[in-house]
């Protein structure tokens, strides 16, 4: 998608392709920059870490309700951008992006296991 404005004159057919081939290059260099931090451990606990990631903060997991209006306008359109963004974590590395959710379901199930174990009482042999 082209800026607005960036075709010089949108009447002229050469200016209007030149505007998406350059819209095109910038889509292509966007994706294969995320497709690299993709391939990070910290990379992809970035996008998907399940409450500080950027994925978990865009409210993709959550509902959109909200008794004000506004409120809930403001969470649609968060929760649109963490639509936007999986679609792009998808298509830029489908691979990556299947390895970090493993990554962050193993990385919830240990969380759960350390919560349950530092809330079970020990028993102290004599």
């Amino acid at each position: 998608m082209s800026r607005r404005g960036e075709t010089g004159n949108a009447a002229d057919p050469r200016a209007v392709y030149g505007a998406g081939r350059r819209a095109t290059r910038r889509e292509r260099r966007f994706r294969m920059a995320l497709a690299t931090v993709l391939e990070t451990p910290a990379g992809r606990l970035v996008f998907g870490e399940r409450d500080y990631g950027l994925l978990a903060r865009a409210g993709l997991y959550e509902s959109t309700f909200h008794r004000e209006p506004t409120v809930m306008a403001h969470k649609a359109g968060r929760q649109d951008f963490g639509h936007w963004l999986l679609t792009e974590l998808i298509e830029a590395n489908e691979t990556c992006y299947l390895e970090m959710e493993r990554e962050m379901r193993a990385l919830a199930a240990s969380d759960v296991a350390e919560t349950v174990a530092a809330q079970t009482p020990s028993v102290e042999e004599e």
